[in-house]
């Protein structure tokens, strides 16, 4: 282990000593590189101990050189080498320096018969070589070698003598430091061999440091690539956008111009193309025909236009055109009456636009369309002439949408209900509700009116104001073509007048009219009640007929105005001495009846008959007069054994208050008992 340090130590130190060999790459002649045979190659056989850096690195490179090599092994001497390169057997041959010189000398070989590959120039050397110099019998120690120990040795070394006994023992020259090792850095470089079997980390500095310029140069290139590249992709972008622009113009220009001839041709209008400077016109077939022309009966000419035109909108159309041709209004559009063949008018609306002016921005060519408005004419009047109905109509109007939000009213609706227009829009008519009606009443008028479209009635409301009112009310449902309700139209009058005279009307007719009180009429209809709900509710009813005693006295001696005022106050007396549901009627003159209603038995009616007849025996102060009158009451019952009517009933009071008159007045008298 010792010798082995030792010999590794040595070889640190000799492999940077000064002097080296060479090798010698002979051959006969060059292989091709795309040749499919293998270069053969003659290499000296040695023991593996014997192999130097010369002889071995540096005839890896020289092989790394070849692709295809198949390598022949001759063995020592190094003579076997060239002779297998002289008889054919190897192509290329490796040998050390100085062989080819000593076989020379030796006669043995002719340097004109073989051929150094790789020549090089060394100045100074003596012999042949295909490579570069290297240190012979180099050493080196390892890394663990005791360094004391590594400085003795390579002393020792250095200290040897050329030429000594010990170094002829050796075979060499001696040791010195090499002159310049950097063919050795290069062939261990290129091997990848310790201290370069990795490759060489480089930074950015390293590289800028070598090759700044070369690349400030490259950049500049770039950026002038790039930036007229730049430029000639924007000019391209902006070529190819106008170029679509141009395409896209191009097509909307013939979109435009068949929506143009397709809305002229399917709307059924006319059009005319004027030529102001000579006076020419074009009338489109469609112009001619909207007034029952053919082709060949209306010449091309503006006078042809003007003889057409309604003697009474000539001068307003010619106006309204001139001053569109001046410049003092925007837009030519004007309303006329047109003669047509068959000597009718038309309405026409006459719409144009100037499409070509002068320099002097005169008018040169004018296009415009006629439309046949003749239809829209009727409706537009039939429209005038609602709205003057509507406006002016003595009943209210009020128009709903479906769902009974107030969309419109008349004045005659503000002047009914107090409410002006804008306090009504958009609210629900119930806002006129007096609450007379319920919910039911207004749930059956909607029903009528989804179900039959309309509702006819009377309705009580409330003004503004807070006064109810009668209201006579139509209500109509306006639908679309397709049969769904698009609006409710309410035609309402105001009937409380109308409503107070049928209430007069109806209360003189079962109202006595001095005193208030039910008349016969009234007085039938209520016994007739009260003798059903007698039988339904198994109760007695009294009728009491009752005679004033000596009003025809009073009547004769103070005028009929105090016996009205008699009867009048004794009325009021006598009503108040009966119960709420009882009944007081006069008959006329100084007779009225009592109905008496839910009674026990019949002796329950006695105290109201002795009230009756204390009101009216009651003294009554008219003026200076002290008056007083007495009655005679006659009284029946029903049920009774028999069935009665109401007449019958009346029949026996009238005949029971006879016999109280008779039995000495002031009294009452019931019928059937004496």
């Amino acid at each position: 282990m010792i010798q082995l340090n030792l010999f590794i130590l040595i070889i640190r130190f000799i492999r940077i000593a000064l002097g080296g060999l060479g090798l010698i790459s002979l051959g006969l002649a060059w292989a091709p590189a795309w040749s499919a045979e293998p270069v053969r190659i003659g290499v000296l056989a040695v023991r593996p101990q014997a192999q130097t850096l010369a002889q071995w690195q540096a005839r890896a490179v020289a092989l790394a050189r070849l692709q295809f090599v198949q390598v022949i092994s001759t063995g020592m001497p190094p003579d076997k080498v060239v002779h297998a390169v002289l008889t054919g057997r190897a192509v290329i041959g490796f040998v050390r320096t100085g062989v080819l010189e000593a076989m020379e000398r030796a006669g043995l070989l002719d340097l004109k018969e073989i051929k150094v590959l790789h020549r090089q120039s060394l100045p100074d050397f003596p012999a042949q070589s295909s490579t570069l110099l290297y240190p012979e019998w180099p050493f080196s120690c390892l890394a663990h070698t005791d360094g004391k120990l590594a400085r003795g040795v390579t002393a020792a070394l250095f200290l040897l003598n050329e030429n000594t006994a010990t170094t002829r023992a050796m075979g060499i020259r001696g040791f010195a430091a090499p002159g310049d090792s950097t063919p050795v850095a290069d062939l261990l470089g290129a091997l990848r061999l310790p201290p370069f079997e990795a490759a060489p980390v480089f930074t950015l500095n390293d590289v800028l440091a070598r090759y700044g310029l070369h690349m400030l140069g490259a950049l500049l290139v770039m950026g002038l690539i790039l930036s007229l590249g730049g430029r000639l992709l924007m000019t391209r972008r902006r070529l190819t956008e106008q170029y679509r622009l141009v395409l896209l113009q191009k097509k909307r220009l013939r979109e435009s111009e068949f929506r143009w001839k397709f809305a002229i041709e399917g709307s059924g209008d006319g059009l005319w193309d004027w030529n102001v400077t000579d006076g020419t016109v074009f009338f489109s077939p469609q112009y001619k025909q909207m007034l029952g022309l053919r082709d060949f009966e209306m010449d091309n000419e503006v006078q042809e236009w003007e003889a057409r035109i309604h003697p009474d909108d000539k001068a307003a159309s010619m106006t309204a055109l001139q001053a569109y041709l001046h410049g003092q209004i925007p837009v030519y559009a004007t309303q006329y009456r047109m003669r047509c063949k068959d000597g009718s008018y038309k309405w026409i609306l006459d719409r144009g636009r100037v499409v070509s002016r002068s320099d002097a921005g005169k008018p040169l060519r004018v296009i415009g369309t006629h439309t046949d408005i003749s239809a829209h004419k009727q409706v537009e009047e039939k429209l005038q002439l609602a709205a003057s109905v509507f406006t002016h109509a003595l009943e209210g109007i009020m128009i709903t949408d479906a769902q009974g939000v107030i969309i419109d009213v008349n004045e005659a609706f503000s002047r009914i209900t107090g409410y002006e227009r804008d306090e009504v829009l958009g609210r629900n008519p119930h806002l006129l509700s007096s609450g007379r009606q319920g919910p039911e009443f207004y749930a059956a008028m909607w029903r009528d009116l989804q179900e039959n479209g309309c509702w006819h009635g009377e309705v009580w409301n409330r003004r503004k104001n807070g006064e109810v009112y009668a209201q006579l009310q139509n209500i109509s449902a306006v639908r679309d073509a397709q049969g769904q309700t698009r609006q409710y139209v309410s035609l309402l009058s105001d009937i409380t007048t109308l409503k107070q005279h049928q209430q007069q009307l109806q209360h003189l007719a079962h109202f006595d009219a001095l005193t208030d009180l039910p008349n016969r009429l009234l007085l039938a209809d209520r016994l007739r009640q009260g003798m059903a709900q007698a039988q339904r509710r198994g109760q007695v009813l009294a009728l009491a007929f009752l005679d004033l005693d000596g009003f025809k006295l009073i009547n004769d001696s103070h005028g009929h105005e105090a016996g009205d005022h008699l009867l009048l106050t004794l009325a009021t007396r006598m009503k108040q001495s009966l119960r709420e549901g009882d009944t007081l009627a006069r008959l006329g003159g100084d007779e009225f009846v009592a109905v008496m209603l839910d009674l026990a038995d019949v002796a329950a009616c006695e105290p109201m008959l002795r009230r009756l007849l204390a009101a009216a025996a009651q003294s009554v102060q008219i003026g200076e007069h002290l008056l007083q009158v007495s009655a005679s009451l006659g009284v029946t019952f029903y049920p009774q054994g028999q069935e009665l009517d109401a007449d019958q009933l009346l029949r026996q009071a009238d005949q029971a208050m006879y016999r109280a008159k008779l039995a000495g007045k002031n009294r009452y008298q019931f019928f059937g008992v004496e």
